[in-house]
């Protein structure tokens, strides 16, 4: 990591130099939106594993049952490569694609501050509903003591 850093500040250096010059204080912003959101999709995520994984007997049960769920992330999550999508009003509350598009955009510095908001709440409903979800799985015994997915009522 150590080289890494040397490399990326020599890198810095070079194109300051040059007529490309990048300020680094301008991705202040950037860096503070992704702290804000990033955590609130760290919760979603981990409430979606969770609400999976409790029907597990065993570890390597509970790694099969999460192994799906990281290829459909992974898979939403390469949707911040196509050029042709960008952050708006309707992507932003596509769950996992909203945060790779945010991530994109503020790279690039472009800032649409609703579309932030937009994916900042919606982040939080999200994660809302899958620990509600999660609280009425937990709620039942039977999911408790391992009968699985064959005893499971949501809305009783």
């Amino acid at each position: 990591m150590l080289l890494v850093g040397i490399y990326m500040f020599d890198s810095i250096q070079l194109m300051a130099d040059s007529q490309m010059s990048m300020n680094l204080v301008d991705f202040v912003p950037s860096v503070l939106v992704l702290v804000v959101c990033l955590p609130v999709f760290a919760l979603f995520t981990s409430a979606i594993c969770l609400c999976i994984c409790i029907f597990a007997k065993s570890f390597k049960e509970a790694n099969n049952y999460s192994t799906p769920i990281l290829l459909v992330f992974m898979f939403a999550s390469m949707a911040g490569m196509l050029p042709d999508l960008e952050l708006t009003f309707q992507t932003a509350l596509i769950p996992v694609v909203n945060v790779s598009l945010l991530i994109k955009s503020l790279f690039v510095l472009q800032f649409d501050w609703g579309a932030i908001g937009i994916v900042f709440l919606s982040n939080i409903v999200y994660s809302l509903l899958t620990i509600w979800l999660m609280s009425k799985l937990f709620s039942s015994e039977s999911v408790l003591f391992g009968e699985g997915f064959a005893s499971v009522h949501f809305f009783e």
